[in-house]
């Protein structure tokens, strides 16, 4: 599967992708409403740097928030393959 990105009718951003594992990712990610700007996954969990669970918070505008996760997906995306050229 070739990475997707959707702007949804909400602001949401949906990221689609294929890890190097090959295992198929999806998510949708938005901007909490509370007026700070944190970055959420769809289960209402806090969004970090490389789209991870812990680290620097992700905070953004609807309108930046598909340029934040496309460049925090990139982020991860470097540092998996680095992983699993170190491995092979």
């Amino acid at each position: 599967m070739r990475t997707k990105f959707t702007v949804n009718e909400d602001e949401s951003v949906t990221l689609r992708f294929t890890d190097i594992w090959g295992t198929d990712w999806e998510d949708t990610f938005s901007v909490y409403a509370d007026g700070l700007g944190y970055v959420r996954r769809s289960d209402g969990r806090q969004i970090c740097d490389k789209l991870a669970c812990t680290g620097e918070t992700l905070m953004s505008t609807s309108k930046n928030l598909l340029q934040v996760i496309r460049r925090e997906y990139k982020r991860l995306k470097r540092d998996n393959e680095k992983a699993y050229n170190f491995f092979n």
